[in-house]
């Protein structure tokens, strides 16, 4: 992991693509001898398992993935995106915020995304909870050992002056907006009328209720 993180691979989220770390994973894998079960879900439902080789099943099950999932088309300028169907993905801000990763490149330039996440379990453990209470800076991520979580404060310096990234959440203001540079809203009514303020009254909002099982329309 620590690898992973001195590469620039790791500045944009990439969902969906077989990239370097998904390749840098392969490596380490193909000098263990071991097999593995991968099982692919949407909506809380089974559809596929795989078994193998590690390497082998997981791709695998990437076919199967790409099969079921919702394609929407990039380059939009707006998007609510909740945390999924699962509670435990609702419950802290660690939790939720990779299903904002997973809509970013949904995005154009300067566009904006809010992520709906309820929160009421807080920020979470790992790296996001380090730096809020001070003991962990932006400077710092990439040179320190992997902790759950880093990858949340990197994708946050990378893309928050790219994009206008929003959340409405039950944590306080004071840590999701001047902690952690989102915008924060109190309800979807206030970022509604954000957007049609911002774009137009005849503007295109996207609604992603799982962004978990989507992926970019090449």
């Amino acid at each position: 992991m620590n690898q992973l993180f001195s590469s620039s691979s790791m500045e944009f989220p990439k969902p969906g693509e077989v990239g370097e770390p998904l390749k840098m994973a392969f490596e380490f894998c193909n000098k263990l001898n071991i097999y593995s079960i991968d099982l692919v879900s949407y909506n809380s439902d089974i559809v596929d398992i795989h078994y193998g080789n590690t390497i082998s099943s997981f791709q695998e099950s990437i076919s199967s993935l790409n099969s079921i999932v919702a394609l929407y088309d990039g380059e939009n300028r707006a998007i609510i995106a909740s945390s999924g169907y699962e509670y435990e993905n609702h419950l802290t801000l660690s939790n939720s915020l990779n299903f904002l990763w997973n809509i970013v490149p949904l995005l154009r330039k300067n566009g904006s995304a809010v992520l709906l996440s309820e929160s009421s379990g807080g920020i979470g453990e790992g790296a996001l909870k380090m730096y809020i209470e001070g003991r962990l800076s932006m400077n710092e991520i990439k040179k320190c050992n992997y902790i759950n979580g880093l990858e949340h404060l990197l994708f946050l310096k990378c893309l928050r002056d790219e994009y206008n990234l929003g959340i409405v959440s039950s944590l306080p203001f004071y840590y999701t907006g001047k902690k952690l540079g989102l915008t924060p809203f109190n309800n979807v009514k206030e970022v509604l009328e954000n957007f049609l303020s911002k774009y137009g009254r005849n503007s295109k909002v996207i609604v992603c209720p799982d962004p978990d099982s989507t992926l970019l329309r090449k």
